[in-house]
């Protein structure tokens, strides 16, 4: 993003980094704004309300968030118990991570695109 102002407003109101780089042919600096997982968490769902054409993959975002909790749950029991972790447990764990970032990326492909008259902010 080029413009500095709705990044800061994203730290300042739910925390979080702001990364900037610069585009040397251009020489436009480019600002992105980066939380920890369970900072980004709670700001998906704060503004989960608003978004829409985002929305599904918020969705996802947050339904990958409950699988995260549920495989520490896992891992925490499994090397708890046995001293290793299984390896067939290790591929679900994997296989359903990849399923999450797969299922983003396509609603991330079929989001609408922008129309006039429409609210880029609530997009």
């Amino acid at each position: 993003m080029c413009e500095k102002e709705p990044v800061e407003l994203a730290k300042e109101t739910l925390g979080g980094t702001i990364w900037t780089t610069e585009k040397k042919e251009s020489k436009h600096i480019f600002y992105w704004w980066a939380t920890a997982t369970r900072q980004t968490e709670k700001a998906l769902k704060q503004v989960l309300p608003y978004l829409r054409a985002k929305k599904p993959q918020a969705e996802l975002a947050l339904e990958f968030y409950k699988v995260l909790d549920r495989q520490q749950e896992h891992r925490r029991w499994g090397y708890k118990h046995s001293g290793s972790y299984a390896p067939e447990l290790i591929n679900t764990i994997l296989d359903e991570r990849q399923f999450y970032v797969d299922a983003i990326r396509e609603a991330k492909r079929n989001s609408k695109t922008l129309k006039t008259g429409e609210q880029p902010w609530l997009m």
